[in-house]
């Protein structure tokens, strides 16, 4: 078990890190609690590798929790092209493009598409 002296982690080696990597990976744990856990316990270097393996798995599996480390940029364009192709659900997907994204993103055709339907 961990123990926390002044908010930090005692012992967290690369050792230790490995032991917990399991966190990094299970479905059942929020994304947003996978990119504490990861921005509390990783190196600068493995947080950023972590965070562009989330983005592209989000991306891969449509999951709209992606945005949240996307934001409104291709990359979150592209989480919500794959919700669309994996859900069908074009009311979702214009409605957080159009409630979410800032009109300068409304130039990419597919945000036209999805409004347009």
């Amino acid at each position: 078990m961990l123990q926390l002296k002044q908010g930090k982690a005692v012992g967290m080696t690369d050792k230790n890190v490995k032991k917990y990597s399991f966190l990094q990976t299970e479905d059942g744990i929020s994304l947003a609690d996978r990119v504490a856990f990861a921005c509390k316990y990783l190196s600068e270097s493995k947080l950023s590798d972590y965070v562009k393996q989330l983005i592209q798995k989000s991306i891969e599996n449509g999951d709209l929790n992606g945005l949240l480390l996307t934001g409104e940029s291709l990359d979150g364009i592209n989480i919500l092209q794959a919700y669309l192709d994996s859900t069908s659900d074009v009311q979702t997907v214009a409605l957080i493009a159009v409630n979410y994204f800032h009109r300068e993103h409304f130039t990419d055709n597919r945000i036209q598409y999805w409004i347009s339907r």
